[in-house]
């Protein structure tokens, strides 16, 4: 995943590696806060065909641009939405 990051609305940039785990929880790589943002709420993965987003049987889910899945996988520009949270694939 070199070269690629997670920019959040907020402007935090998160440079993406392999089992990364998004959640509310202080030992997730990528903290986000709110009510609807589950412990650990989905995780990120990498693999020969690129970057696979996985929803960790979240209570609120996960969207992609807009649409809510279980695992999907991500491409420069898509948008993640955790709890309200948006999150943009970048190159860095």
């Amino acid at each position: 995943m070199d070269g690629l990051s997670l920019v959040g609305s907020d402007g935090q940039n998160h440079e993406l590696v392999s089992g990364i785990v998004i959640g509310r929880r202080s030992d997730c790589d990528i903290v986000l806060n709110g009510p609807r943002v589950s412990r650990r709420h989905a995780q990120i993965h990498s693999d020969a065909e690129g970057v696979l987003l996985v929803d960790l049987a979240s209570i609120n889910g996960t969207l992609v641009n807009g649409i809510e899945v279980t695992s999907e996988r991500l491409a420069v520009g898509d948008v993640v939405t955790i709890g309200g949270h948006e999150l943009r694939l970048e190159l860095s």
